[in-house]
């Protein structure tokens, strides 16, 4: 068994690759390789909401893998919560795999293929990066992966695709989606561009910050493997939860303030899209009212600046009182 270590356990030298897409197809999709016709059903609707919503220079990593996989439907093991996966080899020659328990969790595993390549030894996913040295594995991303797939497959497919799983990582990547934009990290997503979304990320904060940041992200998704006394987990995870946070908040700040400080939008558009994006982060106390994140500075920042411009009752769920 090959030793792998998560982005929370790589050094602080670790460093995010850029990947080289060649197109090697004529965009013709061999429907004859998939017997059931369901499948075959399904990919041929997966083609159509691609071509109709994103950029064709974003769907070369779609018709690199398409001709070259194995795509079937058989039993998993439910209690693992394990409802599909994707599976490719360090040999892009190699046929890669989707397996899934039910039809409908395919069109998150074509997702993943839709965003898959590979260079020399290093496998790009989307926003995940996996490589190795020295006869280890390393990934990173992982959480902001498996997050934004989830979010493509439930915006495009919501009336046929079964929500199952990554509801913690969809709500970051739904935040992270606020400050990148819509079509920009699609398309960066297909192309299966980490090294594209830090760099714009780098434009309101540090590289040192961002990398930080994916660390916390997907520990909160691994946490269960991390070898450490329970108390302290929990601290742990508490700590990360605060960090996704604050790095969430902070980014946008700083990129409204920049808006702001251009005059690209005025101060009444400044203050609502801060109000906007921090409802993003309420949480519903059931009784009423709502609270935010505790241990927080850069949402108690963001809460300052738009004191007085919302009506709605907002309670500090340490202290208790109204804090508007």
């Amino acid at each position: 068994m090959y030793n792998k270590r998560l982005s929370y356990q790589i050094s602080t030298d670790s460093r995010i690759r850029k990947p080289k897409i060649v197109d090697r197809t004529d965009r013709h999709i061999d429907y004859s390789n998939f017997k059931d016709s369901r499948i075959r059903e399904i990919i041929k609707e997966f083609v159509t909401v691609l071509e109709s919503n994103f950029n064709k220079d974003s769907l070369t990593n779609f018709y690199n893998n398409i001709n070259n996989v194995s795509i079937n439907r058989k039993r998993l093991y439910v209690l693992s919560g394990d409802n599909g996966y994707f599976e490719s080899d360090y040999d892009d020659n190699n046929p890669k795999k989707i397996v899934v328990r039910d039809y409908p969790y395919l069109y998150h595993e074509l997702f993943h293929l839709a965003s898959y390549s590979f260079d020399k030894d290093t496998k790009f996913n989307g926003f995940s990066e996996e490589y190795e040295e020295d006869g280890v594995y390393y990934t990173v991303g992982d959480a902001i992966n498996e997050g934004y797939t989830e979010l493509l497959a439930r915006r495009y497919f919501k009336d046929k695709y079964i929500v199952s799983a990554y509801h913690y990582q969809v709500s970051v990547v739904e935040k992270l989606e606020m400050i990148i934009g819509k079509e920009k990290m699609q398309e960066m997503y297909l192309k299966s561009d980490l090294n594209g979304l830090i760099k714009e990320l780098e434009k309101y904060t540090s590289y040192d910050v961002i990398r930080d940041f994916l660390m916390y992200n997907d520990f909160l998704m691994y946490n269960y493997l991390a070898k450490m006394d329970k108390k302290l987990k929990e601290e742990v995870l508490e700590e990360a939860k605060s960090e996704v946070n604050d790095f969430l908040a902070g980014v946008y700040l700083v990129q409204q303030q920049q808006r702001r400080d251009d005059k690209e939008i005025g101060e009444e558009e400044y203050l609502n899209n801060l109000s906007n994006f921090i409802n993003l982060f309420k949480i519903d106390n059931g009784d009423g009212t709502y609270s935010y994140p505790d241990n927080c500075d850069e949402i108690d920042e963001i809460l300052k600046i738009i004191k007085g411009k919302d009506d709605s009752k907002v309670y500090n769920k340490e202290l208790k009182k109204n804090i508007m």
